[in-house]
This record gives C-alpha cells, sequence and structure tokens, in this order.
C-alpha cells in the first residue's frame, strides 16, 4: 500500500519534485505545507502545480530554521506534525529543502528515518550538498541542533535529477527523478525561431548584491541574450523575489514577463520551446538542460566577483559544478 506523506515544501521547482516522486510511486494521499508569503501571489507558481495533485491536503507554515534552527523553528515544527496527525497517519516525510531544520525537526518528532525520509531537489543548490564525509553541508552543525533533531540523519532518502552530482552519504538511498511526467509533455513542441528566455533571480532579497547592481547584472544578461543570439527576442521572466521598481527598469530595455507557473511548464502550456535559454546559475538553466530536447542552447553568465556581496566561494562552485556536470548541455560564459 503506497504511504502517507507529510511534504514540506517552498518553491515551485520542490512543487515539481513533489509531483514527480508522487506519481512514480503511485502516492495517493498526504499533507503538504506551504509558506506564508506577505504577498499570495508568491505561493501561484507553486500552488498551480499542486493542482496536478489528488487526494491531498494543502497548509500554510511560518518559514524558519533556514541553515540553522530559530528561536520558533521547534514550535513551527511541533504544529505541522499537530496538523498532520489530526488528519491522518504520516509513514513518510517529504523535505523540498535540505537546508530546512524544521522539516528535519518533523522527521524526528515523528521517528522517520532512512527511507521513511525523501529530500527533493532545490536546483542549483543541490550541488551545495555534502554527506560524502559525515558532513551536513550547506547546514550549519551545532551540537544544541543535532540533539534536538534539527539536523538530517545519517541516512536519508533522496530523489534527485542530480545523481552523479551529489555528494551523498555511503548509506543514503538515491532514486534518479527522471522527470517521466514532465519529459512526456515536451514530446513534439515546435521551437520558435527568436524568442528566448532570459531568467531572472531574486539576487538582493537574498542579500546576494544590492539594488543597483541587481539591477545592472539583470540589464547585461538582456544585452548577453542579444549578443549570443543576434535579432532576437529577448523575454526576461522575472523571479518571485524581484521587486517591481526593479521590473520596470527592466522593461525599459526588454519585454518582462512573471508568469503564474514554473519556467519549466510554461514550454507545455504555451506549446513552444525557445531559441535559448540565457540566465546566472538559475534552478531553471539545469532543469530546462534536462528536459528540453537535444540542441537547446542553455548558457549561464558568470557574476563578477565586484557584484557580490556575499557567498562568492559557494557561487564559484556552482559554476564550476555547472561547467563540468552539465558539459553539453549548459555553456558557461563570463
Amino acid at each position: 500500500m503506497p504511504p502517507a506523506i507529510l511534504a514540506v515544501i517552498g518553491s515551485p521547482y520542490q512543487a515539481l519534485g513533489l509531483v514527480e516522486y508522487v506519481r512514480e510511486h503511485g502516492i495517493t494521499k498526504g499533507v503538504v505545507f506551504l509558506p506564508v508569503q506577505e504577498d499570495p501571489a508568491m505561493l501561484h507558481p507553486t500552488t498551480n502545480v499542486l493542482m496536478h495533485l489528488r487526494g491531498f491536503t494543502f497548509h500554510l507554515r511560518k518559514t524558519s530554521g533556514f541553515r540553522r534552527p530559530g528561536p520558533d523553528t521547534g514550535a513551527v515544527a511541533e504544529e505541522m506534525v499537530a496538523v498532520a496527525r489530526h488528519e491522518r497517519s504520516v509513514d513518510q516525510v517529504v523535505i523540498g529543502d535540505y537546508r530546512d531544520t524544521a522539516g528535519w525537526r518533523v522527521a524526528s518528532l515523528l521517528g522517520r528515518t532512512g527511507t521513511d525520509v525523501v529530500v527533493l531537489d532545490d536546483g542549483a543548490s543541490t550541488l551545495a550538498i555534502d554527506r560524502s564525509h559525515g558532513g551536513f553541508e550547506p547546514l550549519e552543525w551545532s551540537e544544541e541542533a543535532e540533539h534536538g533533531g534539527f539536523m538530517p540523519q545519517p541516512e536519508v532518502t533522496f530523489f534527485t535529477s542530480m545523481v552523479e552530482s551529489l555528494r551523498s552519504a555511503p548509506g543514503d538511498t538515491v532514486i534518479a527523478n527522471d522527470w517521466v511526467w514532465l519529459t512526456s509533455r515536451y514530446g513534439d513542441l515546435r521551437r520558435s525561431a527568436s524568442l528566448v528566455l532570459v531568467v531572472g533571480q531574486g539576487f538582493a532579497r537574498v542579500r546576494l548584491m544590492d539594488a543597483p547592481l541587481a539591477l545592472e547584472a539583470a540589464v547585461g544578461l538582456v544585452e548577453t541574450a542579444r549578443q549570443l543570439h543576434p535579432g532576437c527576442r529577448p523575454l526576461y521572466v522575472a523571479h518571485r523575489a524581484e521587486p517591481v521598481d526593479k521590473l520596470a527598469a527592466v522593461g525599459e530595455v526588454c519585454d518582462v514577463v512573471r508568469f503564474d507557473i514554473p519556467l519549466e511548464l510554461v514550454p507545455v502550456e504555451t506549446g513552444l520551446l525557445p531559441a535559448g535559454v540565457v540566465g546566472h546559475y538559475s534552478t531553471a538553466l539545469t532543469s530546462m538542460a534536462e528536459l528540453a530536447p537535444p540542441g537547446l542552447p542553455v548558457h549561464a553568465k558568470r557574476l563578477r566577483a565586484d557584484q557580490l556581496l556575499s557567498r562568492q566561494d559557494y557561487i564559484d562552485g556552482v559554476y564550476t559544478r555547472l561547467a563540468s556536470d552539465y558539459a553539453g548541455r549548459i555553456t558557461v560564459i563570463d
């Protein structure tokens, strides 16, 4: 009998992974928790993916405990467990983001380990996971967090499209996400001769850049798209975390759109593949490279060190992995 799940997810990409996981394993019931957002519209791309699920209930939860537990992370986890137990028993915990310590506390409270704890991809951030020598990167370890059940167990299960890139622990179970449901919908799409998707990212919101430099990077990305695809029509695809004033400025140099579905579903809904995809290191680059038929040009433009306020080593590492693990599918450019 398929297990009932408790899933803790936070992004449209994680929602896509959840849909693939439950379809592949015949799971038809569970409780899904989504993060509360100041602007409810930011949840639309995620909820529009989850509409493909049947038999599940959905609840909002406060976001707490990213990379390390906060003062209320334990209470958030306890509330999720209470809600789930009120509805049904829980056989498996599915964690959308490895860095979400609230998800690990939920698993601890429910006594779930090994094959009963499944971690999904969160795109490029999956490349930062390193459990190969007993570590927890990119989580921040502390004795208090580990004893409190806020850290990953020694053996868990990953459902990932990055099997060759994931640095898992020797005892982990790694299940390949081949995007069976999604790739089946890419089959016969025609390709545009001129439309190039430019993938935006919310750098200022995560304090990676200040606002003026984030705008400079976005405008520069549009220009790069024009250089790579002469005569093309760039369409800037806004990230849900990009502010309106930034998008208005980008709109002065090209068309801007904010979709209510993840970028990965846009070709399916429109019936059209772009002529190319250009971004920095967005998750959308890796997923489009995996989903689209061979020959779709995908370019990752390297961010300059003087644009960054922090995390330069991490970002350099992501570009290194993109160049090696996605060689032939993603071209990294300066």
